[in-house]
């Protein structure tokens, strides 16, 4: 995963598409800010031999044809949070 930190960890804020500008001032105003790519999306690692999803067997619980859960995703944020504060989960 890709990611970046910008400034001091403050509070936490959801910032997903904000222009740079906007990100800047808050890290002049003391905040930081994180910004990231989910898995296989913009920067961040892509998965070339991943097979193609099925979305009808996914919905039914099959998840043998997805690349990561929304767990996994959640997993790698918390990672993320932990390692832009020092802390470790």
């Amino acid at each position: 995963m890709s990611g970046e930190f910008l400034g001091t960890p403050v509070r936490p804020e959801s910032l997903i598409n904000r222009p740079d500008g906007f990100c800047g001032a808050l890290v002049d105003r003391g905040s930081q800010v994180i910004r990231f790519d989910t898995r296989d999306s913009g920067r961040s690692t892509h998965s070339t031999d991943a097979p193609v999803p099925d979305f009808a067997a996914a919905l039914a619980g099959d998840l043998s044809t997805v690349a990561c859960t929304l767990s996994d995703l959640a997993a790698d944020t918390v990672g993320l949070l932990d390692r832009g504060t020092g802390r470790r989960s």
